[in-house]
């Protein structure tokens, strides 16, 4: 059995650094066999990494506290042997860098016998412009939002209140030694909305439509740290009270569907996290 090395390294002309993370896989259509895999978790010091030339290798977070990756820079080459692997050219390499220009990835096959030889690797390079896939994420979505709503009617055409909110979002477990990411969002606003077929501002009414404002404040954890911020937000609103105006009583149903806008500009490092989109829910309001 043969070993595989790889390197990775900068061009003493380039300054900025890079932040990698590898994985090294057989890319045939059969089954993958996957040969290494570093995510930069669970390790201190340079991950097993040897490192040659004058720069700094370093690990370092990456898009949260609790996802990390290898910067190098100043010309430096970082480099890893896998022994005892089978080494062929239907292998490839996928890396996640921050700012891949420059990076330089050479792999060379060592066998007792004979001499090193090079060996052609197709290279991926994700950047962190779709960070949650680049990392082995899913796209966010919802597993749970609950609000509280509470409002007073000036007038029978327009009710004024304040908003409490909270949302669960998952992005799943990443890849390498995984670790769910997972959005836990409060949300703080107040709202004003136009209120439709009422004729006493102590009736509920049927129909309205309104905005609401306010501010978010979005927790993302990941291996059991977090990543906080404060967000401003705007949502336009629509809803339907159903009730029987022949047979009062003071809890209603209620549909609302809301369109929410925001974005944690600074959520995953350098990328933003659009944080919002279209709801529907099902709930009760109690007229007093």
């Amino acid at each position: 059995m043969r070993s595989l090395h790889g390197s990775i390294g900068r061009s003493f002309a380039l300054t900025a650094a890079a932040i990698v993370a590898g994985l090294l896989v057989a890319s045939c259509t059969c089954q993958q066999f996957v040969r290494l895999i570093d995510d930069f978790e669970g390790c201190t010091g340079r991950c097993g990494w040897d490192v040659t030339g004058p720069g700094t290798a370093v690990v370092v977070s990456t898009i949260l506290p609790g996802e990390h990756g290898l910067r190098i820079d100043g010309g430096v080459t970082v480099s890893r042997s896998i022994p005892n692997t089978r080494a062929d050219s239907i292998s490839e390499l996928h890396l996640v860098a921050d700012c891949p220009a420059g990076l330089l990835v050479t792999f060379v096959v060592a066998g007792p016998g004979g001499p090193d030889t090079g060996l052609a690797v197709p290279v991926g390079i994700e950047t962190y412009t779709n960070v949650l896939t680049a990392y082995g994420y899913k796209p966010m979505f919802v597993l749970l939002e609950t609000a509280v709503d509470v409002a007073v009617s000036p007038s029978r055409w327009l009710d004024v209140g304040v908003h409490n909110g909270y949302v669960l979002g998952s992005a799943g477990a990443g890849s390498g030694s995984g670790g769910a990411l997972n959005l836990h969002t409060l949300e703080l606003g107040g709202f004003a909305q136009i209120i439709f077929g009422r004729d006493d501002r102590r009736r509920p009414g049927y129909f309205g439509a309104g905005v609401e404002v306010g501010a978010m404040l979005p927790f993302l954890v990941v291996h059991g740290e977090a990543n906080g911020g404060q967000v401003p937000y705007v949502a336009p609103v629509l809803l339907l009270r159903m009730w029987d105006e022949t047979v009062y009583t003071p809890i209603q149903a209620v549909i609302q569907l809301r369109y929410l806008v925001a974005n944690w500009s600074d959520a995953l490092g350098k990328v933003g996290l659009p944080l919002g989109g279209l709801s529907f829910s099902i709930g009760a309001n109690l007229s007093l």
